[in-house]
């Protein structure tokens, strides 16, 4: 199958795909150069587009061995250059503790602050400085978009958040993407839906989810099967549970309802 529309791919006809061995990627050649995909520039064979540290690690003051494997403990990032993260596996979290930097909450192992309340998911700490993904056709830049009172809107999903994302800088181009959509694959087996959903570009539909209308440039999730079920991005990452300041216990997210419509 094509991994961009997900329908058969004749081999007698001319198509994209990649040569490393072991690796199976194939496109449609109408596929793979789909404006939404390609943008027209041939990368030349061994070009390496990233220039010095491939994340934003400025220094590693220390390191440990675990299982013969050395692992930065305490690190400078640039984001936070004043003081020194320190690694943290193990311990008690608060509650309302969140990572500064895809501001989801903390989990271990994460790097702290030695003077203040700054934290990272150790994953968040070693982002990639520059990274492709499926919903854009050109590589995106790491930035830290957090303020005191500064939110963003992420452009594949609209919800709002604070913290790092990925901004495209081309000139005329300004897309931004939180990090929790940057972590999202090119397909998804949403526990709404019983099929594997796979990501499509030029999404004009509605969404299964909220009946929202997409718009002729979105990307969403959709089921290949003759039930066409399709996900907008903003539904395909809401969090399986919510707080909401009226109410005490936290909710859940269904995907059906049985009872009477009030």
């Amino acid at each position: 199958s094509c991994r961009i529309c997900y329908t058969k791919v004749d081999t007698s006809c001319g198509r994209y795909c990649c040569s490393v061995s072991g690796c199976d990627y194939i496109a449609h050649a109408h596929c793979a150069t789909n404006k939404a995909i390609w943008y027209g520039t041939i990368i030349k064979e061994g070009y390496d587009e990233r220039h010095g540290p491939s994340n934003l690690i400025t220094d590693v003051i220390e390191q440990i061995s675990i299982e013969e494997i050395m692992i930065a403990s305490k690190i400078k990032h640039s984001y936070h250059q004043y003081h020194n993260l320190r690694l943290t596996f193990s311990g008690e979290i608060k509650d309302d503790s969140q990572c500064d930097g895809c501001m989801r909450p903390m989990s271990t192992p994460f790097y702290s602050c030695e003077q203040c309340k700054f934290v990272l998911h150790k994953n968040c700490a070693e982002l990639s400085k520059e990274m492709r993904h499926p919903f854009h056709k050109h590589a995106l830049t790491l930035t830290n978009s957090r303020t005191l009172d500064d939110y963003s809107s992420c452009d594949a999903c609209s919800h709002w958040y604070q913290g790092f994302s990925y901004r495209c800088y081309r000139r005329g181009c300004s897309l931004n993407f939180d990090i929790r959509c940057m972590l999202m694959l090119d397909t998804s087996n949403h526990p709404s839906h019983d099929h594997s959903l796979f990501l499509e570009h030029n999404q004009q539909r509605n969404c299964s989810a909220c009946s929202g209308t997409m718009e002729p440039w979105s990307v969403a999730y959709r089921c290949m099967k003759r039930c066409d079920y399709t996900l907008d991005v903003g539904c395909a990452t809401l969090p399986p549970t919510a707080w909401y300041k009226y109410e005490k216990h936290p909710l859940t997210l269904t995907y059906s309802d049985d009872s009477e419509p009030s």
